[in-house]
């Protein structure tokens, strides 16, 4: 993003230096007023950091020691941290399995006579439903503060198609500049959003020490200003944060036609009522192996992060004791599935294709079926395929059937031989949870089943060669021919043994070739 606006952030940040204004100077007003607009929201209060916008949030709503604030057990640690630091409680809910935010039947199940506020996090990108929660909170006179760090200029669409930014919709919205956020700053950076024109009075109080006028405290405060410098890189950057979303989206598009058939992987939900724009881009690994592709992505210099690998109610910090795990079950399954993949808006193709391509690591076992046809030779065949198996550290499968005691007496040798190994296929295959199974046939066997089916007069439809047999069950494995193969393995001296059957005219396939 720098080199892309080098000249306009370096004028800008010599400027300040120039001015020497570095604390509450014009940049940070500009910046305030453009926000303002952006967001189509009456009030915006820049301020040091996000944690600091969350806390600031809730000590203008002059909440008591023990008033409980409701949100969600899926989240990073800073929603909840500000909320003990105020000696309030927080009340931890689980989260809907495909979007990541609050659940909404949980989140109803939790209030309380204490319960004061509602903190809804957009995770990732997406928005919360804001329209139902909004509806709660009215319900149950609570303040809603929304934590729009990781969602800026996300739109939420309500039921009548009317859009609003996220953090525009609550009581209070806050957010984060923090550098690898969508809108990122060049150190820390946050600020908070409001309509509520007396409220957004107490907030610009409370990020001052509490002053409105110099040396006159009428706030409990803190000291959290956003510095001009910070400001300055926000302002260059702000015109750009819709293009910095849809190359989030694009990359995200990507993404998501690279897995969306991957039999192990589930790609983020995007729900109507939000345009996602993907601060991360989370995956959930559906086989158990979430903690072996990170190594795996790792060790290909793919950084692929855990977004979170604990609930907060089981960090050590927040771990009251409190909390029955079967009311956390989308959260409990999540730390295990979730795993991000890189995501920024400088990602481009030829990168984007190296990530996609890795989540693809094949590991390859042999399958081997010995139906005892050619008695020592069976044998032999067998004997071979476990040394060369070994040699390499292949893992293998090897079955032994008794052909001719399977034999019924509809059946020819090769039909039963067909359906005793296509069965075992099948069963590995469930067994294993192996993805695929490629038989060993190649680009000859293809052409000779074409005109086996046509000397069997199998009709238009029938003219054709292999078909897959199922999404798990694919042929031929190679597409070269026979010949071409024999000489590969000639030139490399690749070891190979040929089915002597194939010598004879017993099986019309031979008498074809």
């Amino acid at each position: 993003q720098y080199h892309k606006i080098k000249p306009e952030i370096d004028k800008s940040l010599l400027e300040v230096v120039e001015s020497g204004a570095f604390i509450n100077g014009s940049e940070v007003q500009t910046f305030q007023k453009e926000l303002e607009e952006y967001l189509d929201v009456k009030h915006v209060i820049p301020c040091a950091n996000g944690t600091d916008a969350l806390q600031i949030a809730l000590m203008a709503l002059d909440l008591k020691p023990g008033d409980e604030v409701i949100t969600a057990d899926f989240t990073f640690a800073a929603t909840v941290e500000v909320i003990h630091l105020l000696g309030l409680k927080s009340v931890l809910v689980d989260v809907d399995y495909d979007n990541f935010t609050i659940d909404l039947e949980k989140l109803k199940a939790a209030i309380t006579p204490k319960t004061k506020a509602i903190i809804p996090v957009h995770l990732f990108g997406q928005s919360a439903q804001m329209e139902e929660i909004m509806k709660i909170a009215k319900e149950h006179n609570l303040y809603v503060i929304e934590d729009t760090a990781q969602a800026i200029g996300s739109d939420f669409m309500d039921s009548k198609g009317d859009k609003q930014k996220t953090g525009t919709i609550g009581t209070i919205g806050t957010t984060s500049f923090f550098p690898s956020k969508n809108l990122g700053c060049y150190g820390d950076g946050g600020a908070i959003f409001t309509n509520d024109d007396a409220l957004a009075h107490k907030i610009k109080g409370i990020v001052n020490h509490g002053m409105y006028k110099r040396y006159y405290h009428d706030e409990i405060g803190v000291n959290s200003r956003l510095d001009s410098i910070q400001a300055a890189v926000l302002r260059k950057k702000l015109p750009f944060l819709n293009d910095y979303n849809q190359a989030r989206q694009k990359a995200a598009d990507y993404y998501d036609k690279a897995f969306k058939n991957h039999p192990h992987l589930l790609i983020p939900k995007r729900e109507n009522y939000s345009n996602h724009v993907f601060h991360q881009y989370t995956l959930r690994v559906k086989n158990g192996k979430r903690n072996e592709l990170q190594a795996f992505l790792a060790e290909h210099d793919i950084p692929a992060m855990i977004y979170y690998p604990v609930p907060l109610r089981k960090q050590k910090a927040y771990d009251t004791g409190d909390y029955n795990d079967t009311d956390f079950p989308n959260t409990d399954k999540l730390i295990d599935e979730v795993i991000s993949l890189p995501m920024h808006t400088e990602l481009d193709e030829e990168q984007l294709k190296y990530i996609t391509d890795k989540q693809y690591k094949i590991n390859l076992s042999v399958v081997h079926c010995n139906f005892q046809l050619r008695g020592e030779d069976s044998d032999k065949d067998e004997e071979f395929i476990k040394d060369y198996c070994s040699k390499y550290d292949i893992p293998i499968f090897i079955k032994k059937f008794d052909t001719f005691q399977e034999k019924t007496n509809q059946e020819s040798i090769q039909m039963v031989a067909r359906r005793l190994r296509y069965q075992y296929f099948k069963d590995l295959i469930k067994e294993h949870d192996f993805f695929a199974i490629a038989t060993a046939h190649h680009a000859d066997d293809n052409i000779e089943t074409f005109f086996i089916n046509l000397l069997r007069g199998s009709g238009l439809q029938g003219l054709s060669g292999m078909k897959i047999l199922s999404h798990h069950i694919f042929r031929p494995l190679l597409n070269e021919p026979k010949e071409d193969i024999i000489r590969y393995a000639t030139f490399h001296q690749i070891p190979w043994r040929e089915d002597i059957s194939n010598q004879k005219n017993d099986y019309l396939r031979n008498t074809i070739r």
